[in-house]
């Protein structure tokens, strides 16, 4: 071979090498370089406690350390977030099992896959002249609006002490629960379900506290964590990282009350420290240390459900959850070493 042809092959051969590992910097991360971020949008319905989670991972950077980029939402109510996930906008959200079980009753492909608080965080408040629930009968009701976790919430009290939703009382939407207060006020309505901190608002106005949380005596979850069935089976390590996130978020609010008031103080601004107070007591209590949703809590919701479509109590209630990621960090040790 002669030298031009010497140097042609040296040129081609360093050329070849020069491309290989520009290559390999694109598609492979520098050494020390952490690997790029999977964004996610969740959206959530409500200020009260069963969102704790998602704010403590967020401020604490937990979905960061699962490398994820994670932007949270509020929309006022969970039937438009289901709305928005049936949509593909979204995947995952913090809403109201009633909203995603109706959404899986319709076709839809929404199923629960972890739990908020394990019972319904609401507060009934009602003008001070209401002294029992009885006395309910003819007022008007606020309502988030229909087919949202206080409108499940409430028809289920009124049902447990002989009211009929539909004759005894009328129901008014106030766009949310933090409206609610404000609607009292202005006697737009009698009463209404209110969740932490917003009852410390109530107490405040001269609201008369009729009931709590365990008067309504049923497991509900009013905001649990829900997914699409379809980006499950499809991105398993994306909703893995995000659970791992948010099971760690459970055991820094058992574990780090400090921390936990300040983040409710930012997301939902509150000041008054007995409200926070509140708040951080009531989640700790009804936050279980592995969200596991349960069976008994969809034959809850399909109870409710059917009072407007009576095929609900002929469903299966395994087909509302999904437990797999749960099941797996639980049974891996994974969650209960936080605890340790």
């Amino acid at each position: 071979m002669n030298m031009s042809g010497k140097s042609l092959t040296r040129r081609t051969a360093i050329g070849v090498f020069a491309f290989l590992f520009s290559s390999l910097l694109l598609f492979e991360p520098l050494q020390g370089q952490a690997p790029p971020r999977h964004r996610l949008r969740i959206p959530y319905s409500s200020l009260g406690p069963g969102l704790f989670p998602l704010w403590v991972a967020k401020e604490r950077g937990l979905f960061e350390k699962q490398q994820l980029d994670v932007e949270l939402l509020y929309i006022a109510t969970s039937p438009i977030i289901v709305q928005t996930m049936l949509s593909g906008e979204v995947q995952l959200s913090s809403s109201g099992q009633e909203a995603a079980m109706a959404a899986n009753l319709a076709g839809g492909d929404i199923v629960i896959i972890a739990t908020g608080v394990i019972r319904p965080s609401f507060f009934l408040y009602t003008i001070p002249e209401i002294t029992t629930v009885e006395q309910l009968k003819g007022r008007r009701l606020g309502i988030s609006r229909p087919g949202s976790s206080t409108d499940f919430a409430t028809r289920f009290l009124l049902q447990k002490y002989g009211l009929d939703p539909k004759r005894d009382v009328t129901l008014v939407p106030t766009g949310g629960t933090q409206n609610a207060p404000a609607a009292m006020q202005a006697r737009v309505i009698d009463g209404a379900l209110f969740s932490p901190p917003t009852t410390s608002r109530a107490r405040r106005l001269g609201f008369r506290q009729l009931l709590d949380p365990l008067s309504l005596g049923f497991p509900f979850y009013s905001a649990a964590v829900t997914a699409r069935k379809s980006w499950l089976d499809a991105y398993p390590n994306l909703a893995r990282g995000f659970m791992k996130a948010y099971v760690e978020a459970i055991a820094v609010i058992h574990r780090d009350k400090i921390f936990t008031t300040k983040v409710i103080r930012k997301y939902s601004g509150e000041q008054e420290r007995e409200a926070l107070e509140e708040s951080c007591n009531y989640v700790i209590q009804a936050l279980p240390r592995v969200p596991e949703p349960a069976l008994d809590a969809i034959r809850t919701g399909l109870k409710i459900l059917a009072e407007k479509n009576p095929e609900a109590m002929q469903s299966e209630p395994s087909r509302f959850i999904d437990t797999r990621i749960v099941r797996e960090l639980k049974e891996s040790g994974y969650i209960e070493r936080f605890y340790q």
